[in-house]
């Protein structure tokens, strides 16, 4: 034989026009089978099982490399030697066989995930003659990224000011994150794609404003979850504060001297921190006869601010001097030992006590910014000439003092309340926040009780005892009042009572010890 891959043999091979078996580098490459050939060993070779199916790659839809576990989706294999004879090949996921399996060619078939628990499951292809294809790598099954932050806001952030906030997702692989195509984050804020923080500067916007956009979770095999969220951006609130405390009780027996005013402190451009709690105490008026009133306070984040309680009155006889406070208690003796002195600061809270004189005690100081009255002339003593709220809103001054009770030639008298801050000047919203003058002095022709300070108005200590009233001793003094006044035609705070929220304003008033809290920004 010369040449033995020009063999022909009609009667073995079909067509008869094949002559070529092959090269010695590619052998038999054109070997067509018309039959069955019996081999040595006894098996029998068809011409429908020379070749096996042979997966050499599997598609998931878009990007992902793993397919849900409630099944459901579509899968495309590709290899060789897929056969529709017979009818459309099987496809087993591990051992469970695929709902659907559509065949493309002897190259490509798809078939439908049937549901299975998360995991990897070996791929297989079964033509109907048994011939049968493995996919080694197999095929996972794996959940979608779960968010565990709810979605929405994520919190609140003054502006300007550093920022910081968490996301976080599950899943049963590894998740990062971003931020979906057509979102954004506030400017000055940046995500880290490993940890799910958001940190960064808050923006300044000219008001309050919320920022809201989608991240996207992406698990280890390219599976994704969106959730929408929303940062606020709180803008500052400048306040207004005005704080008095509680003034102290009128004098002892004897023309006791008025009890002096609580400390008062006012202050503008006070800026709060946004979600922050003030703490607001709301300082009592001495009882009769009773020390010093008690002193008030607003102190939270970046601010703390305490008046002191108003001084108590003097006593005529036994030389019993009146008490320093906020304001001094007035002296129920001619002598300057003996009457209270104020606070001079810094910062300034009140003044001095007003002197007594021979069956007359003296003034409590006042509480005010306004006139001293450490020195008077009159032979009662006055309380210092007080300020009042409407200065502060309107510019405007008052002009009333504490003073002691008089009448024609008699001179005989306790002495007069403390002085106070006075808002009724033609504002009927402030009638109710502050009185002039504290209690009056008691009369002593007549032996009536001195007059009390004023509650929650920020009026002055009560006036001073004659010996012949029937308690024997001064009037209480008034409790405090905290205000807190910001720009504004809505209220941005919770805490006291809104009294007013007229001229660009809104006014909070304290009566009682409680909380204030700027909660959604101006």
């Amino acid at each position: 034989m010369a040449d033995y891959n020009q063999l022909k043999n009609a009667a073995i091979l079909t067509p008869t026009t094949g002559t070529d078996l092959g090269s010695t580098n590619n052998p038999y490459s054109n070997v067509y089978l018309s039959g069955n050939i019996a081999m040595s060993n006894g098996v029998i070779v068809t011409s429908t099982n020379v070749v096996s199916p042979k997966i050499s790659s599997i598609s998931f839809p878009g990007v992902v490399t793993a397919v849900l576990a409630a099944g459901g989706e579509t899968i495309t294999i590709t290899g060789s030697g897929f056969s529709n004879v017979g009818g459309t090949p099987q496809v087993y996921v591990g051992t469970t066989v695929a709902p659907i399996v559509t065949y493309i060619s002897s190259t490509s078939l798809t078939f439908t995930t049937p549901a299975r628990s998360l995991g990897v499951y070996s791929l297989y292809v079964v033509n109907n003659d048994s011939g049968v294809g493995i996919y080694a790598p197999g095929i996972s099954y794996s959940g979608t990224p779960t968010w565990t932050t709810a979605a929405g806001s994520i919190g609140s952030a003054q502006q300007g000011s550093s920022a910081s906030f968490t996301v976080a997702a599950t899943s049963d692989s590894v998740v990062t994150y971003s931020v979906k195509s057509g979102s954004s984050l506030p400017s000055g804020l940046s995500l880290n794609t490993n940890t799910g923080a958001i940190t960064g500067t808050a923006p300044t916007p000219a008001s309050q404003t919320t920022y809201t956009f989608t991240l996207t979770a992406t698990d280890r095999e390219s599976q994704t979850t969106d959730r929408s969220f929303s940062i606020t951006i709180l803008t500052a609130l400048v306040i207004t504060y005005l704080v008095v405390a509680g003034g102290g009780s009128g004098g002892g027996n004897y023309y006791g001297g008025g009890g002096g005013a609580g400390g008062l402190l006012t202050a503008t451009s006070i800026t709060l921190t946004a979600s922050t709690t003030y703490a607001v105490v709301i300082g009592a008026g001495a009882s009769s006869g009773a020390a010093n009133g008690s002193n008030s306070s607003l102190i939270g984040t970046g601010l703390s601010v305490t008046t002191i309680g108003g001084g108590r009155g003097g006593g005529q006889y036994g030389g019993a001097a009146g008490t320093s406070g906020g304001s001094g208690g007035g002296s129920g003796a001619a002598s300057a030992a003996n009457n209270g002195s104020g606070t001079v600061g810094p910062p300034r809270q009140g003044y001095a006590g007003g002197l007594g004189y021979v069956y007359g005690g003296g003034g409590g100081g006042s509480g005010s910014v306004g006139v001293d009255g450490t020195t008077s002339a009159s032979p009662y003593g006055n309380g210092g000439e007080g300020t009042n709220l409407a200065s502060i809103i309107n510019t405007t001054l008052a002009t009333s003092s504490g003073v002691g009770y008089i009448t024609g030639s008699e001179v005989q008298f306790a002495g007069g309340g403390g002085g106070s801050i006075d808002a009724n000047q033609g504002n009927p919203a402030w009638t109710a926040i502050g009185k002039a003058g504290g209690g009056i002095g008691a009369k002593y022709v007549t032996g009536s009780n001195p007059g009390a300070g004023q509650a929650n108005t920020g009026s002055g200590g009560g006036g001073g005892c004659h010996p012949g009233t029937s308690n024997g001793n001064g009037a209480a003094g008034g409790s405090g009042v905290v205000i807190i006044r910001y720009p504004g035609s809505t209220s941005a705070a919770t805490g006291g009572t809104i009294i007013d929220t007229s001229g660009g304003y809104v006014t909070h008033i304290f009566k009682t010890t409680g909380t204030f809290s700027f909660v959604t920004g101006a």
